[in-house]
């Protein structure tokens, strides 16, 4: 709440970025995720699963590769398994 009470304190009620709680600065940049020129991010499943367009073209790939898989974007336990299934299947 003390965050929130600064930013009211400042009028920033729009929330503005960057912000800052707890010391830590949140800019724009930190809320969009990893840019193509930050590298690879490795993917995993998680929570909330993870999403964006390198997901995608992992999706485009695997279904490339005859797997049944759509593209929507989104690692989940699905997607999971069936990196796993292809790694194990490459590797033997």
């Amino acid at each position: 709440m003390d965050s929130f009470s600064l930013l009211i304190s400042i009028g920033n009620w729009s929330l503005t970025l960057p912000i800052v709680v707890h010391g830590i600065s949140i800019s724009n940049a930190d809320l969009t995720g990893p840019s193509e020129s930050m590298g690879v991010r490795q993917l995993s499943l998680g929570k909330p699963y993870e999403s964006g367009p390198d997901v995608e073209r992992l999706r485009t790939a695997l279904k490339a590769k005859g797997l049944p898989v759509g593209v929507d974007g989104v690692y989940g336990p699905f997607t999971d398994a069936v990196v796993k299934k292809l790694a194990h299947k490459e590797h033997k």
